[in-house]
């Protein structure tokens, strides 16, 4: 994907081989940085909101829809029921509206304010593949491309007066835009960008190579982007200390970044107090708990940490703000700032499972069990990821949980081996090893300690 903004004078861009975002000056091509980086895998959509300075980009690997200022900034991800595979997308900035295709196992076109809300599908009938997207601000008109389908269609912004504009001439189409009544497609079987004066012209080849696929494409025009629109949010951003997205009805609302929350005062965002973190395959989800009801949900977003396929245990440092990953299918341990960047590796290869992870969080020191089909053994790495040793090796068949007491000096795991299956104690330093729970027992799952009232709590 490729767009511009003209007050700035940039161009960004999606490379999905490199799993990042770019961007670079207009009239040069100097200047080139690094917007986006970290939790990328296939971010083949993005869109610029111009008036109220945020970018917005889909990934359709990692099912997410995320959001950042131009200078890649308070990124945060927007927690979309039905979301799939997002592709393409366009900003209506004027009327504050964004819109994007989807071409999961049921694909559709939708709306939702910039802010992320009130979502409205606009198509579902007769798509298959919805691949890219593009918005007449004039005309109040979107088309679109379908891959599978090999046609572009139309509709109003609405969803109203959907129709096929054409399909005699489209075999492969994977990226359109408009521009003073022509529309302009990539097309991958010709390998090219095509042109077209709709509704009276002849579709034909206007850039054409032999060997390479032509993917994103737009149109840059200082016209498609008018300058000096207000919104609640061009005037020293509206207040917000972080985003700000402007809404229909021409006031504002102030966001936050992913691991930060809002205040009463509706401007101010800080990290919260208390927060819930959920392993979900490929993603960590943030949940922010009241803190005077811990059981009502504030709000939920996915965290960009890194490039994981397989999260099923972590941890978390309150006093470094950084959250440890067991990466399953990626054998590795690595340890990440809440935003995704500082990604340190304390431990990789000979991980054939991680199962359970536990952070000693006086020494850093990081325990996790190795529950494979080959290996069942309990390790330890120092914060640094310098030294690693084994703790446990032996009479484990199923290591599962692991969850530690620094203030004792105690680490405690789970093993629910048909012929081992119970709860276990030893040293941190792997000595005085001691089976704590054995009878009524089979498959031990989850484990935590309070240390502060001294009980333990495990799910079977």
């Amino acid at each position: 994907a490729v767009v511009s903004t003209q007050s700035t004078g940039k161009y960004y861009w999606t490379d999905v081989k490199e799993n990042k975002i770019y961007r670079c000056d207009m009239n040069n091509g100097e200047n080139k940085e690094v917007v986006v980086e970290n939790g990328l895998v296939t971010p083949d959509g993005m869109a610029v909101d111009w008036v109220n300075r945020n970018l917005y980009w889909s990934d359709s690997y990692t099912s997410r829809f995320e959001v950042a200022t131009l200078e890649g900034k308070y990124r945060r991800s927007f927690y979309i029921d039905r979301l799939s595979k997002p592709r393409g997308i366009c900003v209506d900035p004027i009327n504050s509206y964004i819109y994007w295709a989807d071409w999961g196992t049921f694909p559709f076109i939708a709306k939702m304010e910039l802010d992320g809300t009130n979502m409205q599908v606009l198509a579902q009938q007769g798509l298959a593949w919805p691949n890219s997207l593009s918005i007449n601000l004039e005309t109040g008109k979107l088309i679109w491309v379908d891959a599978s389908r090999d046609l572009i269609g139309m509709m109003n912004v609405d969803g109203g007066d959907m129709q096929i504009l054409s399909s005699s001439h489209v075999e492969h189409p994977f990226s359109i835009d408009q521009y003073l009544g022509t529309i302009f497609w990539s097309d991958w079987y010709k390998k090219s960008v095509m042109s077209w004066e709709y509704p009276d012209g002849t579709p034909e080849m206007f850039l054409t190579t032999e060997d390479e696929l032509q993917h994103g494409i737009k149109v840059v025009h200082t016209s498609r982007q008018p300058q000096g629109l207000d919104s609640g949010c061009t005037f020293e951003n509206g207040g917000c200390s972080q985003l700000c997205f402007a809404k229909p009805d021409k006031s504002r609302v102030c966001s936050c970044t992913s691991h930060f929350v809002l205040l009463d005062d509706g401007v101010t965002c800080v990290e919260p107090d208390h927060r819930l973190l959920v392993a979900r395959g490929q993603e960590l989800l943030h949940v922010v708990l009241d803190p005077v009801n811990v059981t009502n949900v504030l709000s939920q977003t996915v965290l960009p940490v890194g490039n994981i396929t397989g999260i099923v245990a972590f941890d978390y440092i309150i006093s470094q703000k950084r959250v440890i990953v067991g990466d399953t299918y990626n054998h590795q341990i690595a340890s990440y700032n809440l935003d995704g960047t500082g990604k340190q590796i304390l431990a990789e290869g000979d991980l054939e499972s991680v199962d359970g992870l536990a952070v000693d969080w006086i020494s850093g020191n990081v325990f996790w069990t190795n529950g494979g089909e080959t290996i069942g053994k309990i390790e330890v790495v120092d914060s640094g990821g310098t030294a690693r040793r084994i703790v446990v090796q032996e009479n484990l068949e199923k290591p599962r949980a692991i969850a530690v007491d620094p203030t004792f000096g105690h680490v405690y795991w789970t093993d629910w081996g048909s012929n081992n299956a119970g709860i276990e104690r030893i040293n941190m330093d792997g000595t005085e090893r001691e089976r704590l729970i054995t009878e009524d027992i089979v498959w031990p799952n989850g484990l935590v300690l309070d240390t502060i009232i001294r009980m333990m709590y495990w799910t079977e």
